[in-house]
């Protein structure tokens, strides 16, 4: 079966291959604002007779399970066995992620690997937060095969900033609904096929079947989550890596414009207006830190947004214990932005070197994508007949010791089992859904917002401000909130940073001719 698991990564790796390639350099030993003490030479070697190294990895966890303790036991077993090395796991929680990464990076806190968001790379570089990858190549041989052109994408200026998780590069923005609830109120979801955020109109019928769960299950919420249509936008405008200036339409433009006083911005919060004064909304749904899934898994919730792909229904089955629609309200783009989420390298780190082979290793292993994706075989999961993971029998989602079905976020999930309910085929699905309904004209841009940094500070403080309460609808007026949201932005230096993104496009654009 382990051969079949990674042939499906191979395939995934020659999709990988094919796509344009993405501005910037792959040459080695430049160390651009972070390389710090590059380690040039040869590639790592494990010694049994060397003091093993402790890497210390921040990475997502949707919960800890009541045996983690177990999971860090057995990926340090393995871990030692392979590569003489060590792992101190440092989980968090999309809530609290961004919290913990900033005490600990200006800090300078012991730190080796981390998740990151493309969002946050320039900041973090312009920061000296994190190292140039490439200073240590030597130790990342398998990544470098895997990403092959692509390298490129996760490169700002000089640096390799970032190595991208290996999951599917498109999404469609979703709205992940209890098939339970649909079937009892007589529907089913194909009656909601057709929904897209360029038709609002088109969500009069989704308006309608919140009011009937609302009415049938007072007690119940209808609407909760992280994710919200005015945040997850990487679907249907292309946010040049932090969304101070998009190129609209799903990328079918070149010129740089402010989403935030676009109409499409506007319906959408509008129509949160209406869902959040009807109630349908969690009354706490702005201050919320706690993503779909264990909501969903505690039985009092209905919907809400996400990213989704082709094996959606199958994984929220296993993350939630519940039967869930998938109701699309996007198509699908590609983007720079498909290859900015992924992995950096602290500056922090004692041994950057070790860190990076450490990385290769994690990447290429299925023990360790499989442990902190399923738990422990055996235990928390086991192989079918069609080489997928599921649960122990008598055992669901509800009764192991742990499962997260965070495949997508960690090094490289199409190394480790597809779980029970998707086709035995599914990393190899991906190549086709890969490809997008959308190629946006930016695709392979990378931008770097060293020039409007201090704007670009300004703008993320005024945006934290606004923005969450304005998508989710959580204003008593919306056009003059909008209206002083734009102001503030605007004095933050919006178009000083619209300015700079379309002068770096254009130059990417004319050099591609």
């Amino acid at each position: 079966m382990k051969k079949k698991l990674i042939c499906g990564a191979l395939l995934i790796s020659m999709l990988a291959a094919t796509f344009t390639s993405c501005g910037g350099s792959s040459s080695s030993g430049s160390t651009g604002n972070n390389g710090g003490d590059a380690a040039q030479g040869e590639a790592y070697t494990p010694n049994p007779d060397e003091e093993p190294y402790n890497v210390k990895f921040l990475y997502l966890l949707a919960q800890e399970g009541d045996h983690y303790d177990d999971i860090k036991a057995a990926v340090n077993e393995q871990c030692l066995k392979d590569i003489n090395m060590t792992v101190e796991f440092i989980p968090v929680t999309y809530g609290t992620m961004d919290t913990t990464l900033n005490m600990m990076l200006p800090a300078g806190e012991a730190l080796d690997v981390f998740t990151t968001w493309g969002s946050n790379s320039s900041t973090y570089l312009d920061s000296g937060y994190i190292r140039n990858w490439a200073d240590y190549e030597q130790n990342l041989p398998d990544v470098k095969e895997w990403l092959g052109d692509n390298i490129n994408c996760c490169y700002i200026g000089d640096t390799w900033v970032v190595i991208p998780s290996n999951y599917e590069r498109c999404a469609w923005t979703s709205f992940l609904v209890r098939n339970d609830i649909l079937q009892e109120l007589g529907h089913d979801v194909s009656e909601y096929e057709g929904i897209d955020v360029t038709d609002f109109s088109s969500f009069d019928k989704l308006t309608e079947l919140f009011a009937e769960v609302k009415a049938a299950h007072p007690e119940m919420t209808v609407i909760n989550g992280t994710m919200a249509m005015g945040m997850q936008n990487a679907c249907y405008v292309d946010g040049l890596s932090d969304g101070f200036g998009v190129l609209e339409n799903y990328g079918q433009t070149t010129t740089v414009t402010n989403w935030y006083e676009s109409e499409q911005w506007k319906q959408i919060c509008e129509l949160n207006k209406v869902w959040y004064d009807a109630g349908y909304a969690s009354a706490d749904i702005v201050t919320n830190q706690d993503s779909i899934e264990p909501l969903l898994k505690a039985g009092n919730l209905f919907c809400g947004i996400c990213n989704a792909k082709p094996n959606t229904k199958a994984e929220k089955l296993s993350q939630c214990a519940q039967d869930i629609e998938v109701i699309k309200i996007s198509s699908t783009m590609l983007s720079t932005g498909n290859f900015t989420n992924g992995f950096s390298l602290a500056s922090a780190s004692e041994d950057p070197a070790k860190a990076a082979a450490w990385y290769n290793w994690a990447f290429t292993s299925q023990e360790f994508n499989d442990l902190i994706n399923w738990g422990i075989e055996g235990v928390d999961w086991v192989e079918n007949d069609q080489g997928l993971a599921t649960y122990p029998e008598g055992k669901d989602a509800t009764s192991v010791g742990y499962h997260n079905d965070y495949g997508w976020i960690y090094p490289n999930q199409m190394v480790g089992h597809a779980w029970e309910g998707n086709d035995p085929d599914v990393w190899d699905s991906y190549i086709e859904f890969n490809k997008g309904d959308y190629v946006s004209k930016g695709h392979g841009f990378r931008y770097n917002n060293a020039p409007v940094i201090d704007q670009v500070v300004a703008c993320t403080a005024v945006q934290d401000q606004y923005r969450k309460s304005l998508v989710y609808g959580a204003v008593a007026d919306i056009d003059a909130t909008i209206a002083e949201f734009n102001e503030k932005l605007y004095a933050a230096g919006l178009q000083d940073i619209i300015d700079e993104k379309q002068r770096q496009l254009d130059e990417f654009l004319a050099a591609k001719g």
